[in-house]
């Protein structure tokens, strides 16, 4: 029996004061993942492990306390510059509201450019136990930007229900007990957020005071996104890290609770301080999106506000033959499609293409940096410091107009 099962009747621990200390055995399991004997063990990866956890606490609160109220739910930001956890994508804003499945919700949204805007249906949570080989969670339903009626002045409204509606319509079913929004920038400089919000028909309002039993509840999905939810992502970079090094194997579209149409490759990297890794990319003509970045061991993306670590088709710089060469390195190597290693000598990496029918796997080089232009094109686009710093003040202040703005 597991500690949250030992707490017995929901609200009586709140009371009590036993969910607080079952919150901190949740926390304490949690912390275990950092010191096991196959996880990084300098001390910048272990204080990049605890960060993690940080960051891993913090959205389960978010997502399963702070806006786990599905009569009167809000969107809530679980994952940003500062919630880095679960493979975040540089390129998406991401929000959560809780719903339920034989409700019917009204969303309104209006003001936004993003390339791309998913409002997908889902059910369960990254904490749920699973076996060793599948993943936790799914999806139950989905509508995107590409297929939604607009208003005259570019807003729109959006009816989630079980029953069909006329207009845009997202079907749910009895399964459903989330709405994750996923907002894809591709020209980070231009394109805005959507500002999107919520709220149940029928609702009376003010909502009525939480109590002890909901937040007791709440609290308990929250220990398990913490632990076993740890566990679940110490197990799937062991899973990555079990594959060939400096590879990127497409291994498998619509991954868990994530967008169904979303073609994934995974790998980790080993590069040294001399050397760089070429990746050669060459996107399906109808990926509407494509985008390539790292991470460090726990899954959680390296610094992308104040470096390149991540390319996406916008940023991107062809090459003549059409093919993307992207040159993963720590120093400059003054090519336009440089992703910044940072000093991390090992770590993930991960390519993401969106509404293709393939999902063709990258080929890869490990060069000496010094003898990168002998295993690239004559015409491969180059950047000089100058450039480089104009690209990255722009891109710095593209992340805080998406986050902070």
């Amino acid at each position: 029996m597991s500690y949250r099962e030992l707490l017995g009747e929901l609200g009586k621990p709140v009371v009590s004061g036993e969910i607080w200390s079952a919150f901190a055995e949740a926390i304490r399991r949690a912390g275990e993942v950092v010191t096991l004997p196959h996880a990084p063990d300098s001390p910048y990866d272990r204080a990049e492990g605890y960060r993690y956890l940080t960051n891993l606490i913090n959205a389960a609160l978010i997502m399963h306390v702070e806006f786990a109220d599905k009569d009167y739910p809000e969107f809530g930001r679980f994952m940003d510059t500062s919630i880095k956890w679960g493979q975040d994508n540089t390129d998406c804003l991401y929000s959560k509201c809780s719903i339920r499945g034989d409700a019917t919700y009204r969303i309104r949204g209006s003001g936004g450019s993003a390339h791309y805007l998913s409002l997908v249906a889902t059910h369960g949570s990254f904490g749920d136990e699973t076996a060793e080989d599948k993943h936790p969670g799914g999806s139950c339903g989905k509508i995107t930007n590409l297929n939604l009626a607009y208003e005259p002045d570019g807003s729109f409204e959006v009816i989630v229900s079980p029953e069909p509606h006329e207009g845009n319509w997202l079907r749910i079913d009895a399964r459903a007990d989330g709405l994750g929004v996923r907002q894809f920038f591709y020209d980070w400089d231009h394109e805005r957020p959507w500002y999107l919000e919520i709220e149940r028909v029928g609702a009376e309002y003010p909502p009525p005071r939480m109590t002890a039993e909901q937040f007791d509840k709440r609290l308990r999905g929250a220990m398990k996104f913490i632990s076993p939810g740890a566990q679940y992502w110490d197990r799937t970079s062991r899973g990555l890290y079990a594959q060939p090094v400096n590879q990127v194997p497409m291994i498998e579209r619509g991954r868990s609770v994530t967008d169904p149409e979303q073609h994934y490759g995974f790998g980790w990297y080993r590069v040294a301080e001399d050397e760089a890794l070429i990746v050669e990319l060459t996107p399906p003509a109808d990926a509407h999106y494509w985008g390539f970045q790292v991470y460090n061991w726990w899954q959680a993306s390296w610094d992308y506000t104040y470096r390149q670590s991540s390319l996406n088709g916008h940023q991107a710089r062809p090459d003549a033959d059409a093919k993307y060469r992207l040159v993963l390195a720590h120093s400059d190597p003054r090519v336009h499609n440089w992703i910044d290693l940072m000093g991390h000598i090992e770590g993930l990496q991960t390519i993401r293409y969106l509404l293709s029918e393939t999902g063709p796997e990258p080929v890869t080089r490990l060069v000496k940096l010094t003898e990168i232009f002998q295993h690239l094109p004559a015409g491969t686009p180059r950047i000089d410091a100058q450039a480089r710093a104009e690209t990255l003040r722009r891109r710095r202040q593209a992340v805080w107009r998406r986050f902070r703005g």
